[in-house]
């Protein structure tokens, strides 16, 4: 049997990894990929457990509790070090996992033409905080989109969170255009942190309106 926290990791490692379903999840930890190695010779779960595993969980609290744990352990050993700029988060959103065939209370929903014809496909996604470092990110916490919500929404009560439990782990948080907003700006601002914006070209009106504001 596996221990719930590692099956935790392993869902969490997976949908970080880009294996945007739990069958695909399985068969890479089953498959011993390099991402799943601190499984070491732990018994490896199939889908149909990380599937129950899944419903099993009060939301997302229980990841959350992973989570703490594994900041705390980084502090303490020392893997979180500053450099001479500070300490920098990442906000981003992702695709959890998604199925045109399982769903639960929790799903998103869209619908998609395939062949076609009109199928729904259910998914999740969540808006992630983590710590930005050389050869890997360290995540803080991260908080599921509910039904009818925009992404904005969801980090907006991500960072409250964030804010409460982890602002002394941080300097600085970078998001994508997505989250230039005034609410999301001044929350961070209001904490003392420095924010840095990643303006692509697509967003033709958020970079004039940016270069207008740097010295000539």
């Amino acid at each position: 049997k596996t221990e719930l926290t590692d099956i935790l990791r392993i869902l969490f490692v997976g949908a970080v990894n880009g294996y945007g379903s739990i069958n695909r999840i399985a068969q890479n930890v089953r498959g011993k990929h390099a991402v799943f190695n601190f499984m070491g010779r732990r018994p490896r779960p199939s889908a149909e457990a990380l599937a129950d595993a899944l419903t099993k969980l009060p939301e997302a609290n229980g990841l959350r509790a992973v989570l703490t744990e594994m900041v705390r352990r980084a502090k303490r050993n020392k893997t979180v070090a500053a450099d001479s700029q500070g300490i920098t988060c990442a906000v981003d959103g992702f695709e959890v996992f998604k199925s045109r065939k399982r769903c639960c209370d929790e799903c998103l929903e869209r619908s998609l033409t395939v062949n076609g014809e009109k199928v729904v496909e259910y998914y999740h996604r969540a808006v992630v905080c983590s710590i930005v470092m050389e050869e890997t990110h360290l995540i803080l916490d991260l908080e599921m989109t509910r039904k009818g919500e925009g992404e904005v929404t969801t980090a907006k009560r991500l960072l409250k969170r964030v804010m409460q439990r982890h602002r002394r782990y941080f300097n600085y948080l970078t998001f994508d255009a997505i989250y230039a907003r005034r609410g999301i700006i001044n929350l961070a601002r209001r904490f003392g942190k420095g924010v840095v914006i990643v303006l692509k070209h697509n967003c033709e009106d958020l970079l004039q309106d940016a270069e207008q504001l740097l010295p000539m």
